[in-house]
């Protein structure tokens, strides 16, 4: 598994960077999520964050990488979507959860490893994707074409609890 960078991705007006209120086992499974934790560079307790990773069955490539993680500013968690280069940025990413109204994303940033969009899980978000069995993600290509990937919900809640 590749080690990511420490991420400091900028969400509106608050900063994001990983922080963990819990200490799930670094590679504990929660269905189809995945807990990942590092020691922190200042020597504090580590920073952990659930994900769940797909790639391409052809090229094996990354095409979605959905991270859920606590930050120091805020009591909701956030999530992190990481799409391939290529995507329409401006278009930005829809997140729907099962037959749900459909949440808009914009692109954040683009760094080597894809580009970023992330959204606070609030109180409400956080109890539609507990409750959802699949949340899709929905973005365009540069050629106009419109992609849509599927999220498994399956051990989200057990995942996310495991951060707290």
């Amino acid at each position: 598994m590749k080690r990511l960078p420490a991420l400091f991705l900028t969400l509106g007006i608050f900063a994001v960077a990983p922080t963990a209120s819990g200490k799930p086992e670094n590679g504990q499974v929660f269905g189809e999520w995945r807990a990942f934790c590092e020691s922190a560079e200042s020597g504090g307790p580590e920073d952990c964050h659930v994900f769940q990773h797909l790639v391409a069955k052809d090229t094996q490539e990354s095409i979605l990488h959905a991270m859920v993680l606590y930050t120091p500013k805020r009591a909701d968690p956030v999530m992190i979507l990481t799409l391939p280069l290529g995507v329409a940025v401006r278009a930005g990413v829809q997140v729907q959860v099962d037959a749900g109204e459909p949440r808009k994303l914009i692109f954040e940033t683009c760094l080597p490893e894809g580009c970023r969009a992330g959204m606070l899980l609030d109180a409400k978000a956080l109890d539609e994707f507990r409750k959802g069995a699949q949340a899709g993600v929905s973005f365009f290509n540069l050629r106009g074409k419109q992609l849509n990937l599927p999220l498994s919900l399956s051990g989200f809640t057990k995942a996310v609890s495991s951060l707290q």
